[in-house]
């Protein structure tokens, strides 16, 4: 047995802390917007995001830590193909 407060090598969690790693990842990818974020610059509300996302509209995203997150760029460059796909069907009319 182990006497209380020891701590066993290689058990527990990694170095740093949980929320550590967390904003190391979310730097990593640059701006890193949630669902109310990306909400707000599309005039939306977030429940919309949700609702899209479980309609298979193919927004670009990503899960860090079970959290979902959506990078600016490539929102910005999602948004831009979306437009252009628009003009293009309205002109095949």
């Amino acid at each position: 047995m182990h006497s209380k407060g020891k701590k066993l090598p290689g058990f527990g969690p990694p170095s740093g802390t949980h929320a550590e790693t967390k904003a190391d990842r979310l730097d990593e990818l640059g701006q890193a917007l949630n669902p109310s974020q990306m909400a707000e610059i599309l005039g939306v509300r977030a429940g919309t995001i949700y609702c899209w996302i479980s309609r298979g509209v193919p927004i670009p995203r990503i899960k860090i830590c079970g959290t979902l997150r959506f990078r600016k760029e490539a929102i910005e460059a999602w948004i831009l193909t979306q437009e252009r796909e628009r003009k293009k069907r309205n002109f095949e009319l």
